[in-house]
């Protein structure tokens, strides 16, 4: 990149916005003398840009490494290293951050080339950069990978990745049995949603995963967990957990109701996500991410409920997550398929105000009435995709189960072509 080490100032960069974005370069950086510091004078997502594209003419078929260091002295930051190819209708490529530490962390991707004779333009975004926050990078590259070298795993966090639960309870069999179903319908996974009645399942039964992104959730009582019960076995499981496979992990998933049913209290609940988020630090692992996961319905107005009950801080949440649905509560079912902003705006906005990535846990819809093809659902689907890919989802990860209020699978063949689509990229 031009002045990729920013140690003649900031010749080569700009910000989107300059009467609100400000750049400066700062001593102290990842390597070398400097690094450049990224500032807002209001709540925004702030941009870096590249002045002069580095990439200026591709050739079809060529890969490049995209790497960058980034670091804050106020941890919740989080945001995207991404490349986006200025031809064709090509995807944005980019993975994600989220800054827990004051740390240097490399945020490193590939990105192959569509077409021929077209440029690479690179951005590096802080989401929701506020007045006295600071995103500040450093050793920005971008590498012509050698022709014939292995291609490697995409990137986790690269995009919005898309998957679905396995709806073993709905379709039997077991999980093996479950992801050959799900990928026969709709390709290979990005991410999987798995539940866990007590502790989580041992790594050695998760093998068949391997590959994929994992939403795993485990619900031991929190008296339990509060009293050490399960210290050595959640200590092995998460020291022993992939370091090549990214794993949101989630204590209790969706436990407004049993709070509200007087099983345990929110503060109970809040100690023990704290109880085990600490023993989770030990591992020192990036790869797994405590992940909140909460219903869609808490964060509508008119549920009455405070999200924020159920939160045990920021120091201890890596990820927020949520299970929203067109019309889950009735028994009739949906009659529209809105605009997904009505479904997913307030999780949208609640993550971001919170200032943490935010990924979909659960979602879905029923067929609607006057659609009995699916066509109408194959339709909204691509909507929903792009509207939470353009909200920077971590992961979307479909309700593919039949439950006793109705069936959300995505039998019909618009709807499972609309979801395939998604997880192909």
């Amino acid at each position: 990149m031009v002045n990729g080490g920013f140690e003649v100032g900031t010749p080569g960069w700009r910000t989107n916005d300059s009467s609100t974005q400000e750049l400066a370069v700062v001593s102290g950086g990842h390597s070398g003398r400097h690094a450049v510091e990224l500032t807002t004078n209001r709540k925004q997502t702030a941009v870096l840009n590249d002045e002069l594209n580095t990439v200026r003419s591709t050739k079809a078929g060529t890969r490049y490494t995209v790497s960058a260091w980034v670091r804050t002295d106020t941890p919740g930051i989080s945001g995207q290293v991404r490349v986006r190819e200025e031809q064709g209708d090509v995807p944005l490529t980019g993975s994600s951050f989220n800054l827990t530490d004051t740390n240097w962390t490399k945020i490193a991707f590939d990105v192959t080339a569509a077409y021929n004779c077209s440029s690479m333009d690179l951005n590096i975004l802080a989401w929701d950069l506020a007045p006295g926050q600071f995103l500040q990078v450093d050793d920005v590259s971008m590498q012509e990978v050698p022709a014939g070298a292995p291609t490697p795993a995409p990137a986790p966090t690269s995009g919005t990745v898309f998957g679905s639960s396995l709806g073993q309870s709905s379709s039997g069999g077991t999980r093996e049995e479950a992801l050959a179903r799900e990928e026969c319908r709709f390709g290979s996974l990005g991410i999987v949603r798995l539940f866990d009645d007590a502790l989580p399942s041992s790594w050695s039964s998760l093998e068949t995963f391997k590959g994929r992104s994992l939403v795993i959730s485990f619900r031991p009582p929190p008296a339990d967990v509060l009293a050490g019960k399960y210290d050595a076995a959640l200590l092995a499981w998460f020291k022993t957990a992939p370091r090549d496979q990214e794993t949101y992990w989630s204590y209790v998933h969706e436990p407004e109701a049993e709070i509200a049913q007087g099983k345990f209290t929110a503060a109970a609940y809040r100690a023990a996500w704290q109880h085990i988020a600490r023993l989770e630090d030990q591992a020192d692992n990036e790869h797994l991410h405590s992940t909140l996961i909460l219903m869609g319905w808490t964060v509508n107005p008119a549920s009455k409920l405070n999200w924020k009950d159920y939160y045990p801080g920021a120091d201890y949440i890596n990820v927020l997550a949520w299970d929203p649905y067109n019309d889950a509560g009735s028994v009739a079912g949906p009659s529209t398929y809105p605009d997904p902003a009505k479904v997913y705006r307030d999780v949208v906005a609640v993550s971001k105000g919170a200032g943490k990535p935010f990924g979909i846990a659960e979602t879905g819809s029923r067929l609607i009435p006057s659609d009995p093809s699916g066509a109408g659902r194959g339709a909204w689907l691509t909507k929903v995709g792009k509207y939470l890919k353009d909200n920077n989802a971590l992961f979307v990860a479909y309700w593919d189960s039949a439950v006793k209020i109705g069936d959300y699978r995505l039998t019909d063949a618009p709807s499972a072509a609309a979801w395939r689509k998604l997880v192909s990229g």
